[in-house]
């Protein structure tokens, strides 16, 4: 990659365009301070083409390491409970 690129500044819709991560996602990351490193400027936010591999590879690093032995609750179901509450 050529290092300008690498320092290029994405709008949360070109991130979006380019990775599928929506813009929401990254609203929401960004107040929890989550998410990919931000570049503020004025009142608009920006991301780094670099910052954003590097998130995404720390994603993929840490995801190796959740425990798939832990039991899975079958009987769990989201749409099923909503409903019986609002009975």
């Amino acid at each position: 990659m050529i290092p300008e690129e690498q320092n290029r500044l994405l709008t949360r819709g070109e991130v979006q365009d380019r990775f599928g991560i929506s813009k929401r996602f990254l609203e929401v990351a960004a107040m929890k301070k989550e998410g990919p490193r931000i570049c503020r400027i004025g009142r608009s936010v920006f991301y780094r083409l670099d910052d954003i591999h590097r998130w995404i590879e720390a994603c993929a690093d840490s995801s190796t390491s959740t425990n798939l032995s832990s039991p899975v609750r079958r009987d769990f179901h989201p749409k099923a409970s909503r409903s019986a509450q609002a009975r």
